[in-house]
């Protein structure tokens, strides 16, 4: 009995150093991740800007105009699609900046204006005008999109506002990630920023259906895990 009871403590003992060497491991590869992330990230908003081109042209997405642009869907840009906006469309988007905005926070606000009309237009070519806001409700819908589909067409909107100039007093930083299953679920969108006071801010388009304007928050605040109070949906179909 006692030689039982004696092995049955060791196994114990072997359980329980095997348990916090697991967790010292998993803890050391967490560290080891952040650690290779923040030395990997560029130190400017033009080399962060340059990075994020650079996978955008790999995509074959460098060219945004309003008679042709590139967009993603089907899941981690899966499929891309050639979207024409129409004279009368491009019209309604370059309404949205009138008048011109003589602050960063109003233009802020005329870009997620202008961002609702471009994916209600893009996603009756697409195929993607019944998406629902986030992903896993709708997962693997068909004209379903992730939060990678919605950064990269967020890239590509902001993009072609940018140089039909009706967006002048922000620009591309990059994109923002955060999770990794550590503070939640791994996440990324846009990342702008103002230009006089390089204050940066996140474009999400993510949170909510097709068509509705997208989410500018600090993006301090948004990688803190901020995520709107309401969940703005579509009304069902009479």
């Amino acid at each position: 009995m006692s030689n039982r009871c004696h092995v049955t403590q060791a196994n114990r003992g072997l359980f329980k150093d095997l348990f916090l060497m697991s967790r010292f491991f998993l803890i050391f590869c967490c560290f080891f991740l952040l650690v290779f992330q923040s030395g990997c990230a560029a130190s400017t908003a033009e080399e962060a800007s340059a990075n994020f081109l650079t996978r955008l042209a790999d995509k074959k997405m460098d060219a945004a105009q309003p008679d042709a642009v590139m967009l993603c869907h089907g899941h981690g840009c899966r499929l891309q699609s050639k979207v024409t906006f129409s004279k009368k469309q491009w019209n309604k988007v370059k309404a949205a900046f009138r008048p011109r905005a003589k602050t960063a926070e109003k233009e802020r606000s005329q870009i997620a204006k202008a961002f609702a009309l471009l994916e209600e237009y893009a996603g009756a070519q697409t195929g993607t005008d019944a998406d629902q806001g986030g992903t896993f409700e709708a997962a693997f819908q068909k004209g379903q999109m992730d939060c990678e589909d919605e950064s990269m067409n967020a890239a590509m909107y902001f993009l072609m506002l940018k140089k039909q100039k009706l967006i002048r007093r922000h620009s591309l930083y990059g994109e923002a990630h955060r999770g990794f299953f550590l503070n939640g679920w791994p996440h990324r969108a846009l990342e702008i920023y103002e230009d006089k006071t390089e204050e940066r801010y996140v474009l999400d388009s993510w949170f909510h259906d097709n068509g509705f304007p997208a989410e500018i928050v600090p993006a301090q605040i948004w990688h803190d895990g901020w995520r709107p109070d309401e969940i703005k949906k579509k009304k069902p179909a009479p």
